[in-house]
């Protein structure tokens, strides 16, 4: 499994393995990095307080959280901040989107 973070037109390959962090908290951290334009997240162990960060990122475009244990409720939060952002939610906790 890989998670792909594009910044800056740069398409990013960063494995699970090679983050010092416990997962969640390097999730967290992903907020911190205001020039990501494209989050997969797929089939990741993510939550909802670590996908709140998420929030964070204004030029988010694009975001695939399927898979993971993100709640609908969560989900439909961020959509109303995010509303231009593409976001592939299939399978999720809350059911599909």
């Amino acid at each position: 499994m890989s998670v792909h973070f594009l910044a800056k037109n740069e398409l990013t390959p960063i494995s699970p393995a090679s983050i010092k962090r416990p997962w969640t908290t390097a999730v967290q951290h992903l907020g911190e990095i205001r020039s990501l334009r494209l989050v997969d997240l797929s089939m990741t162990q993510i939550t909802d307080a670590a996908f709140r960060s998420l929030v964070q990122l204004p030029n988010l475009e694009s975001l695939d959280l399927s898979a993971t244990n993100v709640s609908a409720e969560a989900l439909k939060s961020f959509q109303q901040t995010h509303p231009k952002c593409n976001i592939e939610a299939y399978a999720i906790r809350g059911g599909k989107r």
